[in-house]
């Protein structure tokens, strides 16, 4: 048995060119008034699907976990895509027509809290929206979609990543972007065994990236960021045991034989890296060098953790056509 589920999010830092409808949502503009002023780049998303119904459960229970998870799938999905601050400001839910809101607001505040921005009147600077074309529409229902038709393991598995995913997306600062995106991407690597056996971290993370990257994803990554993998390959980065790993990027990039899959691994074991400084406390805040490294490692890590993300909700890789635009200036 199924339940009609109807969901109106308001989200603010989207600009709309035209209209979108389709099979599971629309989006139109939205005007927002705070404080007798309006609130720029604001749109409107109805959202509808069916739900499982759950007779085991009293109907405030049920209401209290299917609502706030469904309205999560929205956002964080759409987070996968922008990797851009896109906030919730208001919502309104109807379960089989009748208005419902959760008393268990099971919607945690993002690090970087935009909604409680708005309820003092204040907002993030001009030019943090984004303006996505059509077809980021039409994918964003396909990866819905398709997710909502996996099986409940699978959203169990991934439920820590898109949550730290969309955290990392709704921060303006480079260093809580790097971490945030840092622990999505944990998230999908933990528990990888080699051998039946666990096996370190740094193992682990070749182990992931070498068994669910494939060859289209690895080089659209690859040429999509030439020059930002050409300027990692020049910081001084080691590993652990003295292991020059910009040196090895660096030798990859410069090949004749270009090994996309070997360049995707090799640049995220130097994140690793920069990761590893960060959060052991070897960065000095106050260095341009240093800083740029985290920015650099931020901004190669999000396109390629959402891409995996994305591969993994939908169980499948996604088109050679697919390209994936840094929408969000001025963080690097």
């Amino acid at each position: 048995m199924e339940r009609s589920l109807e969901i109106q999010l308001i989200v603010y830092g989207i600009t709309l060119e035209e209209p979108y409808k389709g099979q599971l949502f629309a989006v139109k503009k939205c005007k927002v008034i705070s404080s007798g002023k309006s609130v720029p780049d604001c749109v409107q998303f109805d959202y509808k699907i069916s739900v499982k119904a759950d007779p085991s459960v009293c109907e405030q229970h049920y209401i209290n976990r299917i609502v706030p998870r469904e309205i999560d799938l929205f956002l964080q999905s759409l987070s996968l895509l922008s990797r851009c601050p896109s906030h919730l400001i208001r919502d309104k839910a109807t379960l089989d027509g009748v208005a419902v809101k959760p008393v268990i607001q099971q919607c945690l505040p993002s690090l970087y809290n935009l909604a409680e921005m708005f309820n003092r009147g204040k907002f993030t600077p001009s030019g943090l929206s984004i303006s996505p074309p059509r077809d980021f529409w039409d994918l964003l229902e396909n990866i819905i979609f398709s997710y909502r038709q996996r099986t409940d393991d699978v959203s169990r598995r991934l439920a820590l990543a898109l949550r730290w995913f969309k955290k990392g997306s709704d921060e303006l600062n480079n260093s809580d972007r790097l971490v945030a995106f840092w622990i999505s991407f944990n998230a999908l690597y933990a528990n990888i065994q080699i051998n039946n056996k666990r096996r370190s971290e740094r193992e682990s993370i070749e182990k992931y990236i070498l068994s669910n990257t494939d060859l289209i994803m690895a080089q659209r990554y690859a040429n999509n960021h030439k020059k930002l993998l050409n300027d990692l390959s020049q910081f001084p980065i080691e590993l652990k045991g003295g292991r020059k790993i910009t040196q090895e990027l660096a030798d990859l990039l410069s090949s004749s034989s270009q090994n996309y899959i070997e360049i995707g691994k090799t640049t995220v074991l130097t994140i690793y890296g920069i990761r590893n400084n960060l959060f052991h406390g070897d960065y000095d805040p106050d260095s341009e060098d240093e800083q740029k490294h985290i920015a650099t490692a931020e901004y190669l890590l999000s396109p390629l953790i959402s891409e995996l993300i994305i591969k993994e909700m939908t169980g499948k890789p996604l088109p050679k056509t697919i390209v994936f635009p840094r929408i969000l200036k001025g963080l690097i």
